[in-house]
């Protein structure tokens, strides 16, 4: 299991984000939305991942310790936002 999960439904849209991931070695893994269950997030729902990146590992081993096993994360821009939570939250590149 890797650190990092990107559920696609459209695999031309990730192929920047592939290719980056690849080029700096990160380890992740691409799942297809075919055989799982995906609940959109409202507002409500959401889990307010805002803050500096120690804020961000601290607020993450939280969902860790309650029992969280699947973290989905939207950012935008995307390629460059994944690209600095691996950097400055997972410590990855």
């Amino acid at each position: 299991m890797t650190d990092l999960a990107i559920l696609y439904e459209h695999p031309a849209w990730l192929v920047p984000l592939f290719a980056a991931l690849d080029r700096r070695g990160i380890a992740y893994e691409r799942l297809a939305p075919d055989g799982h269950f995906i609940r959109c997030p409202t507002v409500a729902s959401a889990p307010n991942l805002v803050g500096t990146p120690e804020q961000l590992k601290e607020r993450i081993a939280e969902y860790e310790a309650a029992g969280l096993d699947l973290l989905l994360l939207q950012m935008s821009p995307q390629t460059e936002e994944m690209e600095r939570f691996a950097n400055q939250v997972m410590g990855t590149a």
